[in-house]
């Protein structure tokens, strides 16, 4: 490409030095009054030649600016190449983050409950129909797993393990519709059922029965485990009094409670081994 420009130029400025050299010859040679020649020189060689000027700076000028160009797209390229880079580097970043997160709130439920041996477990799949609520977790029999061990979350009580596989386990949600959970009023210390109910479970609700009538029931009370029924251990934090409903027979007056977990946001849970 570079030989075919220098040839052009040189053809260019061949025939811009015959033009200019007939031009000084006519008018050398004729009076200082302009003739039809030299007015017809002036309409049409002067800018002919101004026409072959500007291509000659034309393709001189790219000349430079072509390599200008190479240069460009190869910063252009090595730009786009770092910000691949620096994507990745923060897409890595925010993995590590989310694992430290996830491993920090671990060990504070490991701490919570001193007394327990646990197990963390990861949920690998949720089950949310008309008829269960069921998690699958990653850990199985493999891994010490047994049928009726307590599920909690880093806020309170999730369910119980129901089917045990080598490498996963059948979680069933305290919200299930077939879900009881013998609890206790913590400030009064009484005994109630807490229940799943169809209506409710999509709120991450239950329904708090068998109201002791000499309790003094009132919103925000903090209901737990009893550790009765032989299913959960003791203490475990099931939610709080969202909403008391009275009736006409103060044996059937309940509440609704609202989870201490949010299961639509849970991610890994805590099985108690002992």
């Amino acid at each position: 490409m570079s030989k075919k420009r220098n040839g052009v130029i040189k053809i260019i400025s061949y025939l811009l030095v015959i033009i200019i050299l007939v031009s000084l010859i006519i008018i050398t040679n004729k009076p200082r009054e302009s003739t039809v020649v030299e007015t017809v020189l002036s309409y049409t060689i002067l800018p002919i030649q101004r026409g072959f000027n500007y291509l000659r700076y034309w393709i001189l000028g790219y000349r430079d600016v072509f390599p200008q160009i190479d240069q460009l797209e190869e910063k252009v390229a090595k730009l786009e190449k770092e910000n691949d880079e620096l994507k990745q580097k923060n897409i890595d970043y925010d993995l590590i983050k989310n694992e430290n997160i996830i491993l920090k709130e671990q060990m504070n439920l490991s701490n919570k409950y001193p007394e327990y041996k646990t197990l963390s477990a990861q949920i690998i799949s949720y089950d949310s129909n008309s008829w269960q609520e069921v998690l699958i977790i990653n850990q199985g029999s493999n891994d010490g797993i047994k049928e009726g061990m307590t599920v909690i979350g880093n806020e309170g009580l999730v369910g119980y393990i129901k089917t045990v596989f080598p490498e996963t386990s059948q979680v069933i949600l305290i919200i299930d519709s077939g879900s009881s959970v013998s609890g206790r009023i913590s400030k009064s210390r009484e005994s109630v059922i807490c229940r799943g109910e169809l209506g409710l479970k999509e709120k991450s609700q239950m329904k708090l029965m068998y109201i002791p009538t000499d309790v003094e029931l009132t919103i925000g009370d903090i209901v737990e485990t009893s550790g009765l029924g032989g299913i959960y251990k003791k203490g475990i934090k099931i939610g709080q009094v969202e909403e008391i409903v009275k009736t006409e027979n103060v044996l059937e007056n309940y509440a609704i409670i609202k989870t201490s977990v949010n299961f639509s946001t849970l991610e890994y849970v805590v099985i108690i081994m002992d």
